[in-house]
């Protein structure tokens, strides 16, 4: 626990928040998903959360831990379902990162192994660390997806599943966790400066997650930045 807090901590640096506001309501922002520094300038995220906030209906920003907004750019993106591609890369277009997050492999993954995730389930808390397991590879059309075990919500979309070295091993794009019904849960992490790894969350029934590996979402990045 004491090694995913402190990774956890340090990876936070390069995680944000990613917003979406409306043409004529420039006041009125919401918060759509989460993304990565994957260098000082570019910012990994899911292909869906780009696909359903038009760019020409407002502007994508960047929140980081610090507070600092950054306007974007949307270099390029993919969202397919069958089989499932689901990246996206945004560039800034002021300013840098303070941190950026380095990859991994998946081929050293073991059944079992411990993953942290990083990102902002929706009404839990913002930059949350989640610590859970790696469970394999998604059966089926999605052969290649990587499966855990991880507590995660709505706005986790887009968020770094990391070793415990720190390294990126793959992009989270989905939950199948089964969820109570009624009302939403109750924030329960709404100050990021006191570090808390959930391995739960209080409302879910299951909570598997997910990820494109990051070797596919490296092969779609190597020509968008191009």
């Amino acid at each position: 626990m004491t090694q995913a807090r402190d990774v956890g901590l340090e990876a936070r640096d390069a995680v944000v928040w990613l917003y979406h506001n409306n043409v004529g309501k420039e006041d009125i922002m919401g918060g759509i998903g989460t993304g990565w520094f994957i260098d000082d300038t570019h910012i990994v995220t899911n292909g869906h959360i780009i696909d359903q906030n038009n760019e020409e209906d407002g502007s994508f920003r960047a929140i980081t831990i610090n507070n600092t907004s950054h306007e974007l750019e949307v270099l390029d993106y993919v969202y397919n379902i069958n089989p499932t591609r689901d990246v996206a890369l945004l560039k800034l277009k002021d300013g840098s990162a303070p941190h950026a997050l380095t990859l991994g492999d998946t081929n050293s993954l073991e059944e079992g192994q411990p993953l942290i995730q990083i990102g902002h389930p929706a009404t839990i808390g913002n930059w949350l660390i989640a610590l859970g397991t790696y469970t394999g590879r998604s059966p089926g059309i999605n052969s290649n997806s990587l499966t855990t075990e991880m507590p995660s919500y709505s706005g986790n979309s887009g968020s770094p599943l990391l070793t415990l070295d720190g390294d990126v091993v793959g992009l989270h794009y989905a939950s199948t966790s089964e969820n109570y019904a009624g009302d939403p849960p109750t924030p329960i992490d709404e100050d990021v400066d006191e570090a808390r790894v959930y391995t739960e969350l209080p409302y879910q029934k299951r909570k598997s997650a997910v990820a494109e590996p990051i070797e596919d979402v490296t092969s779609h990045l190597s020509d968008w930045r191009n």
